[in-house]
């Protein structure tokens, strides 16, 4: 026969409320994120002496910032280890769909050279960082419960 408490019951609830407050701050700030490098964008503009243009469809600085969401990922694995994937996948389809947007601006400016699709590396990137930050938090909350838990409590047998 196996006893839980109700404290343990407790904990587990509490845990799963803030690695879900955790998972849609990540959504948030993905989503702020994104729309900032974005948004915050020239385009293609002549430069003062009209020879030639520049061009800008997104915003690097702020696209950058997207490697902040590792704390909020790593947060909501440290409160459930079962919930960070969501965390995790909602974090990397916003980027790719960042740079698949990049990729469609340039396609559709005339003015891609096929280098534009390295913005998929970097959103690549940010998905592994994401993972690395997921796992992280993980093994800190298993290695934490374990430290917390005496041997004898969890399950008792007659």
């Amino acid at each position: 026969m196996t006893i839980t408490s109700t404290t343990a019951v407790a904990r587990r609830s509490h845990d799963i409320k803030r690695a879900l407050a955790w998972t849609i701050l990540t959504v948030a700030g993905a989503c702020a994120v994104a729309y900032l490098s974005l948004a915050n964008v020239s385009g293609v503009t002549k430069n003062a002496d009209g020879s030639c243009c520049d061009v800008e469809f997104i915003n690097g600085s702020w696209w950058n910032l997207a490697f902040a969401l590792g704390y909020p990922v790593y947060r909501a694995a440290r409160a459930s280890y079962w919930l960070a994937p969501a965390a995790v996948l909602v974090a990397t389809v916003v980027q790719l769909y960042v740079a698949d947007t990049v990729v469609g601006r340039y396609a559709e400016s005339g003015w891609g050279d096929g280098l534009e699709s390295l913005s998929y590396f970097w959103a690549v990137l940010m998905g592994l960082f994401f993972t690395s930050a997921a796992v992280a938090g993980g093994v800190v909350s298993v290695l934490k419960r374990r430290r917390e838990r005496p041997d004898h409590v969890g399950a008792m047998t007659e």
